[in-house]
């Protein structure tokens, strides 16, 4: 797939799609790649349903958030729509309150493109292409990313077939990009240099991995060792302890994601001369460790992660942010990154 063939793609995209005006007082969150399934063995959502029920219901419906579903939310290559919307009818009610009470956008991925408008015009949450927001002039564009894949409409049937018929009997994977860095950080950095070409934030799923301010989380690694490293000399004894302790978590979190990392994969978006923050990623529902989500409020974007504090303790010490206890359950919310949407699109309009 050649660059020009995506460029026009997403053209389309940036000039088609009506912009919503949003400000200072709007609440959005944006969560994408749920993959649900009918609940059984092979369904990918299933140990992050209860974490994800928990979260939109006790903190972002009641905190008046408009909900944004990036893309591949049901997982049709392997399921039909029918078991789908019968075995998370309770999830499905709660999109209904979001659409509702708050606002609700749905947008369509690779997994669940039949339910674009022009093919299923019948669903109660009708789904789009992407969603425009216009925050003080500058434009933010949230689309799920398939669109600079190698995925094509015309594959969607077959892979639907091959996997239902073939994958799920045998527990293969299904085809992601993924699955793969090489693939993704393909795609990443074709939205990358169009959102930087037009001078415009762009806010994807589909590689499942989370991004902020175009930063791979290599990349964010290496920047937050070599900030601690910085303030190590000039602190104190007890902050020098700290700091320490930081440091050597970081690395080993490093060294981990560089043992993972395939030979010849690329694994940073970095220019030949300075990387543009226009290039966002909420990451995906179905994470091990659980639900990674983006988040607009107070004229901020903000990175967030929400984990069960009783499958993972990583989060409870991480970057110096402390994790938010989800009422008397067992589930947290920690801000992994936030930044002034003023400040990024300033660096946007300055440095692309």
């Amino acid at each position: 797939m050649s660059n020009t063939y995506v460029t026009r793609k997403l053209e389309r995209l940036l000039t088609e799609t009506p912009g919503v005006p949003v400000d200072n007082a709007s609440r959005f969150v944006i969560i994408s790649d749920l993959h649900l399934g009918d609940g059984g063995g092979n369904d990918d959502f299933r140990s992050n349903a209860e974490i994800l029920q928990a979260m939109l219901r006790g903190y972002y419906l009641p905190g008046g958030h408009h909900l944004v579903l990036n893309g591949d939310i049901e997982e049709l290559h392997k399921f039909s729509l029918d078991q789908v919307r019968e075995r998370w009818s309770r999830l499905f009610d709660t999109f209904r309150n979001f659409y509702t009470e708050n606002g609700f956008s749905k947008i369509y991925g690779n997994h669940d493109y039949s339910l674009r408008p022009e093919a299923y015009m019948e669903d109660q949450f009708p789904a789009r292409e992407a969603l425009h927001l216009e925050y003080h002039g500058h434009s933010m564009l949230i689309f799920h990313g398939h669109q600079a894949s190698r995925w094509e409409p015309g594959i969607h049937g077959f892979a639907r077939f091959v996997l239902r018929n073939l994958g799920k009997p045998l527990r293969i994977p299904n085809y992601s990009v993924a699955l793969s860095n090489r693939r993704r950080y393909r795609v990443e950095r074709r939205i990358y240099e169009f959102a930087r070409s037009r001078r415009v934030m762009a806010v994807i799923g589909h590689t499942h991995r989370p991004l902020f301010e175009s930063l791979s989380k290599i990349d964010s690694l290496k920047l937050k060792i070599e900030a601690f490293c910085r303030l190590f000399p000039e602190a104190g004894e007890e902050r020098r302890r700290l700091l320490e302790e930081r440091i050597g978590h970081y690395k080993e979190e490093l060294r981990q994601l560089l043992r993972k990392r395939r030979p010849g994969s690329d694994g940073s978006l970095y220019d030949l001369d300075v990387l543009v923050p226009c290039l966002f990623n909420s990451g995906c529902g179905i994470g091990r460790s659980g639900i990674t989500a983006l988040e607009i409020v107070g004229g901020r974007i903000q990175l967030v992660h929400w984990f069960d504090g009783r499958r993972s303790s990583k989060y409870f010490a991480y970057n110096g942010n402390p994790p938010e206890r989800l009422e008397d359950s067992d589930y947290y919310r920690v801000i992994l990154k936030s930044e002034p949407l003023d400040y990024l699109f300033a660096r946007i309009r300055l440095l692309a």
